[in-house]
């Protein structure tokens, strides 16, 4: 159901990035963040994601980008120059692995690589203002689907990873979905959260993206 509800001229557009494999599986999973981040944390964003190529013009003028998908996938050379440049002089990428998608979590990481020859995706510490509650919500313990606790049963906390530049996160990944949650449908099998938990974890991260 459409929302008519005028938003600031300050409301923050998010871009989900394109790709050549399925890049857009969960096409209501930020229209539905963007609302609850309005409800939660009184935070405008547009309620619906603006696709763009890593190339296009206009991602400078998204500092918050969107990427998943299920399956392989490689940018081209001219895609990782200029999603590398959009991240260092200030941009933001949040990225999950679509159903905990194996395929494309390896593609990720191959692109992270390409992205940060000098630098590599680690574990957020505790510590990190994502994971601490410093902003937004605090997550100690969640929840994750049932498919995931198959695998590990004793897991129970966030499993985000990051790369960071002088002091700033400029990429966070979950390898866990948090698309499929957060777009509200459950699907056989799903490695991801559950959409109370993964609502969270999306939240602190645009929180934590608009900090800097």
């Amino acid at each position: 159901e459409a929302d008519n509800t005028p938003l600031p001229p300050s409301a923050l557009y998010i871009g989900q990035l394109m790709h050549d494999g399925d890049w857009r599986p969960d096409p209501k999973a930020l229209p539905n963040l963007a609302r609850f981040l309005h409800d939660q944390a009184d935070v405008d964003i547009v309620p619906q994601a603006i696709p763009l190529r890593a190339t296009d013009e206009a991602l400078r003028q998204h500092p918050i980008i969107f990427m998943t998908g299920h399956f392989p996938f490689r940018l081209t050379a001219d895609e990782i120059q200029a999603l590398r440049r959009h991240l260092e002089r200030g941009g933001f990428l949040f990225a999950d692995a679509c159903c905990g998608r194996k395929a494309f979590d390896a593609s990720f990481r191959r692109m992270v690589a390409e992205l940060f020859p000098d630098g590599r995706l680690e574990p957020l510490p505790p510590a990190h203002s994502i994971l601490s509650g410093e902003l937004g919500f605090r997550l100690d313990r969640v929840q994750y689907r049932p498919a995931v606790l198959a695998e590990q049963p004793n897991l129970c906390t966030p499993v985000l990873e990051g790369v960071t530049i002088g002091g700033r996160t400029v990429l966070v990944y979950s390898p866990y979905s948090i698309g499929c949650p957060l777009d509200g449908h459950f699907c056989y099998g799903c490695r991801g959260l559950e959409p109370d938990d993964a609502r969270k974890i999306a939240a602190n991260i645009v929180l934590y993206a608009l900090s800097y």
